[in-house]
């Protein structure tokens, strides 16, 4: 999936609204390190439609070492969350299962069809044959090979010595 950048925004926007990239750059960056000031401070961010932004807290909790299995306590942290408003929910219902399944092509569409309006009242909408031939498509993972024999370490008699 291609990744967009903040030049990639600044240009777009400048091209829809007839302003200069570098006034476009500066308001953008503005309201970017706004963001991420007033996250800092504990406040949530909320951008009516679109997301939210805030911290939460993460409760300590007890693990096991991947390695050792040994327990080891977590301490509590502040981890970033993120809430997608109904505009984005519009158009992760309208675009997430095709892209997911079908690399953006829904089976049995035509490929030079109109992209689908969100469905009416939300809701994700995907009929059973689609998911079950997406779950078909998926690969399995290949399966892990057998561990090599253990070596033995059985001690080897020494040969007797010539002539003797």
């Amino acid at each position: 999936m291609p990744i967009v950048s903040t030049s990639d925004l600044v240009r777009a926007v400048a091209a829809a609204t007839g302003t200069p990239a570098a006034a476009v750059r500066r308001v953008v960056e503005s309201f970017l390190d706004q963001l991420v000031k007033e996250v800092a401070r504990g406040r949530r961010v909320a951008i009516s439609k679109y997301f939210t932004v805030y911290t939460k807290v993460r409760k300590p909790r007890r693990m096991r070492h991947p390695q050792t299995g040994l327990p080891i306590d977590v301490p509590a942290r502040s981890v970033l969350a993120f809430r997608p408003g109904s505009k984005f929910r519009k158009w992760a219902e309208a675009k997430l299962p095709s892209a997911l399944f079908y690399g953006g092509q829904a089976p049995g569409r035509d490929k030079k069809a109109p992209e689908a309006a969100p469905p009416e009242g939300g809701g994700l909408q995907v009929e059973a044959g689609d998911v079950l031939d997406a779950l078909g498509r998926l690969e399995k993972p290949a399966p892990k090979p057998p561990d090599p024999p253990k070596r033995q370490t059985k001690s080897i008699p020494k040969a007797p010595p010539e002539g003797g």
